[in-house]
């Protein structure tokens, strides 16, 4: 398995705002913009090509470079001549995956002064190296104008997600050396109920997978192949097939089906445009699903799975009690 944390940020505004359905993307945009002011010595406009990149936090949080996470786990030859690999795989993109995932748990709508927002953080382990940088620049966040300031950091537990958690001090967070990989609880029996909670985008042959083309082919082979890269960018050793295992989730059919594709837009102010992020929301059951792939697609509820993961987007939710599944209405 993967080794992480998750943590939960709760903060406090100290003016009214108003947040989007989805406000993930805003959260990341008001971290991002905040560690780039902590973390750049150079004040260059772009990462790409920065020598101080690798002793920055923005620049490997960010924008995590593919080679340094080959470098941690093979040979650039080895991925020349193996390109089935993890490694060979995490060579084909630009970018490797970040080291985080930061998700909203407060959804859209209109806060007053006062109110409580609270975030999911999930961090990887290469983003330990850079707490020292990271946890003085979420002491305070600003969101259109408004400050918000974090008042609790708390750790969830994988295994009862919704209790509310111990506060951490952050001298306990800085004195970690190491995260542990999560043990995942036994797999169910029966029929297993999977509710989207965030817009899930997919995408197959270059375009988004609708609800008519949705299949959990599709799902399993996106997370999969975001476990894998992930194992590699936290020098994990090979812990499965993961081919092997896309192909087993290839064989799992849906029952009781219900999706619909929600569509929304965020702002993006490096492109300054409008930027699609629509995606599928709903629930769907597996009639049967193969104890092999059981782990994977239990910690994929906070690794998150397909486009816009690490804002937030492809966030869901496992449901044995078949009846607890809801219909989302935004």
């Amino acid at each position: 398995m993967i080794p992480l944390l998750a943590l939960r940020l709760h903060y406090r505004t100290k003016r009214p705002i108003t947040l989007p359905a989805f406000p993930g993307s805003t959260w990341r945009s008001a971290l991002g913009y905040r560690l780039r002011t902590a973390s750049c010595v150079t004040g260059a406009k772009r990462c790409d090509g920065c020598m101080a990149a690798p002793h920055c936090a923005y620049g490997q949080l960010f924008e995590t470079p593919t080679t340094a996470a080959l470098s941690a786990a093979a040979s650039q030859a080895a991925c020349e001549t193996n390109p089935g690999t993890r490694e060979g795989l995490l060579q084909a993109y630009p970018k490797a995956p970040h080291p985080f995932v930061l998700s909203a748990l407060s959804g859209g709508g209109t806060y007053r002064a006062g109110d409580s927002l609270v975030v999911e953080l999930i961090l990887l382990a290469p983003a330990l190296r850079w707490l020292p940088t990271l946890l003085p620049v979420l002491r305070t966040l600003q969101i259109h104008r408004s400050d918000l300031q974090l008042e609790a950091i708390t750790q969830i537990d994988l295994h009862a997600p919704k209790a509310p958690g111990e506060p951490l001090a952050p001298q306990y967070l800085l004195a970690m050396q190491e995260l542990e990989c999560p043990e995942p609880p036994p797999a169910p029996s029966g029929q297993l109920g999977i509710e989207l909670l965030h817009p899930l985008r997919l995408r197959r042959n270059n375009h988004y997978v609708g609800a008519e083309q949705f299949d959990f082919g599709a799902f399993i082979a996106t997370l999969l192949r975001r476990a894998s890269m992930l194992s590699t960018l936290t020098s994990q050793d090979p812990v499965a097939d993961f081919p092997a295992l896309t192909k087993l989730g290839q064989s799992v059919s849906l029952a009781n089906a219900e999706l619909r594709w929600f569509d929304w837009h965020r702002h993006s102010a490096r492109q300054r445009q409008k930027i699609p992020m629509g995606g599928l929301l709903g629930h769907f059951q597996l009639t049967a699903l193969p104890e092999p792939i059981w782990p994977w697609v239990w910690l994929g509820q906070w690794l998150h799975v397909g486009k816009g993961a690490v804002m937030g987007m492809g966030r869901y939710q496992l449901k044995q009690d078949l009846t607890d599944l809801q219909r989302y209405t935004p």
